[in-house]
């Protein structure tokens, strides 16, 4: 066999060892799909092609070009090519070998990485599922005990004569008080002897008829039995919060579920945070739930909301914010004639910016917003 032969037999034995080597290392390092022949894997195969030339380099010298070798047909015969076949299967077997494990054990941890992965969203989908389920079911039967009217008591009567224009000034008293509980209607005679019909209404009207006439002495007057249910829908709103908090930690897209699961408790709210029965921390994480319904964050925490108002900010007033920009959040809630809403507001190289109901406006526009209100 000539050299020009042994040159070629070699040239196409190492050009499919490398291609080997590049595939097996590309797997093994390379996570995208298409396969990029970047400087790390370069590295790779000229490493493979030197191993090989040095293993190739020192078997044809020692066995096909030794000159203690008096035959020189001995490059020829079968049984050397046979034994240069067996030593260079015998050294590279086992590197390949190693190789391929190492990319078993990355298959191996990769499926168990994903078959957790997959674990963790079932059971996250599961729990989101869950945690619906639970609010929806709670908020139905707070809204349903909010809703439900109950029989007045003479307490209640004499409130409400005592804040009658009408009654008031003529200075009757309560005689008696007979309720129908088919109607629904409680029947109050007077001191006069009038008579006159009076709608049942819910507790939480009840609660508040007591706050205006009593304010901070409203618990001790309520009835037991006002105070029982109160205490119960009470309940029911505060796990209601408690599982919309999760809801958000989970699942990003779910504000605008909280905000109509919660908004309904407003009225609710407001009674008990006038008697005591929920602290200022639970009044006003209430009002940030029904306030930012917006799909992009998943808590309420001052970081994401850093995180949400500079994207909000960034994309209404052309600015390029980031979280490190908006130095402090402040909230507050505004008490206006008709209801009660949260306010967001951030001061940005002097500016204050406020976040109403969801929308964005600067000291600037809200001055001339109301020259205009007060033009017209």
């Amino acid at each position: 066999m000539d050299n020009f032969l042994i040159i070629q037999i070699y040239m196409l034995f190492f050009l499919m060892f490398a291609i080997h080597v590049y595939f097996l290392f590309n797997k093994l390092f390379v996570k995208e799909r298409k396969i990029k022949l970047n400087n790390s894997n370069i590295l790779w195969i000229l490493l493979g092609l030197f191993i090989i030339t040095i293993v190739f380099g020192f078997f044809y010298n020692e066995f096909l070009i030794n000159d203690n070798l008096k035959n020189e047909k001995i490059k020829d015969s079968i049984a050397n090519w046979g034994a240069f076949g067996s030593y260079f299967g015998g050294f590279v077997a086992p590197i390949l070998t190693f190789i391929t494990l190492i990319i078993l054990i990355k298959q191996i941890s990769a499926t168990q990485e994903a078959n957790n992965l997959q674990i963790e969203h079932i059971n996250k989908t599961r729990r989101i599922e869950n945690l619906t389920e639970r609010i929806n079911y709670t908020v139905n039967l707070a809204n349903e005990k909010i809703d439900k009217v109950h029989s007045l008591d003479e307490n209640i009567v004499k409130i409400y004569i005592k804040n009658d224009k009408e009654l008031s000034k003529q200075s009757l008293s309560l005689k008696s008080i007979i309720n129908d509980y088919n109607n629904k209607l409680t029947n109050v005679t007077l001191s006069d002897d009038s008579l006159f019909p009076l709608e049942w209404q819910s507790i939480i009207t009840y609660i508040n008829m007591y706050t205006n006439e009593y304010e901070n002495d409203a618990e001790n007057r309520l009835d037991s039995f006002i105070k029982t249910e109160f205490h119960n829908i009470l309940v029911l709103i505060n796990k209601t919060i408690a599982w919309c908090i999760e809801l958000l930690n989970l699942d990003e897209h779910s504000y605008q579920f909280v905000k109509f699961a919660l908004i309904n408790f407003t009225y609710t709210i407001e009674e008990a945070y006038k008697l005591g029965k929920i602290d200022k921390n639970k009044y006003e994480i209430f009002y940030k739930l029904i306030s930012i319904h917006n799909n992009n964050e998943d808590s309420i925490t001052e970081n994401n909301l850093k995180k949400l108002f500079a994207k909000e900010l960034s994309n209404k007033y052309d600015k390029n914010l980031a979280e490190k920009d908006l130095p402090n959040v402040n909230f507050r809630i505004l008490d206006t004639k008709e209801l009660k809403v949260g306010e967001f507001s951030v001061e940005i190289e002097g500016t204050t910016y406020l976040r109403i109901d969801g929308s964005w406006i600067n000291g600037i526009e809200l001055l001339e917003k109301r020259k205009v209100n007060k033009i017209s």
